[in-house]
């Protein structure tokens, strides 16, 4: 990874990373700079004041993209190959650890189009079903006592048409398009 200088354009110095550099982001609080290494399955960790390796991360396979949270001050690598988001948690005095990956969150929603019925599984235990028009109106709630990962829901009220199906549970949403016929 090459360091430039923003006022002269010049090149400070360079620093050995894993293979494959490939995303970079930056955290102000701490000052420092963390590279994706998509070849070796790592992050490597940069002191911004003076441009030197804190550590290196092992991380999920082939990593390629970062997101930060100043709130918590959190750095997320989202791992291409392995499906996984690993998350930094870093603290000011520079110890750097790595909880365990998030797992992927499934969820299919069958048959699509549908007639009468539709068939939601999940990963994680549903909680919540909504379905909305294309108009943006609640079509139909359904609520669940004893969360579970697999559900079906009638849909004879319903008339043709496109709606879209959003799936809460455990603190993740998601929406999918689903097609009624008659």
């Amino acid at each position: 990874m090459t360091v430039i200088d923003g006022v002269s354009n010049g090149v400070i110095t360079t620093i050995a990373v894993g293979n494959n550099p490939c995303a970079l982001i930056y955290n102000p609080i701490n000052n420092k700079i963390y590279c994706a290494n998509a070849g070796s399955n790592n992050v490597t960790v940069i002191d911004g004041a003076n441009n030197s390796v804190i550590t290196t991360i092992t991380v999920g396979s082939w990593p390629r993209a970062f997101t930060w949270n100043p709130v918590q001050n959190r750095t997320y690598v989202a791992n291409y190959n392995s499906a996984t988001v690993s998350v930094i948690r870093d603290s000011l005095t520079g110890i750097e650890e790595l909880p365990p990956s998030a797992s992927p969150f499934f969820l299919d929603i069958y048959p699509n189009p549908t007639k009468t019925i539709m068939t939601i599984s999940a990963s994680i235990p549903l909680r919540t079903v909504e379905i909305y028009d294309v108009l943006g109106n609640v079509a139909k709630t359904e609520y669940l006592r004893e969360p579970m990962g697999k559900m079906t829901i009638p849909l004879e009220h319903l008339s043709a048409g496109v709606y879209f199906v959003k799936v809460i549970s455990e603190g993740t949403e998601s929406i999918r398009k689903v097609i009624v016929t008659r």
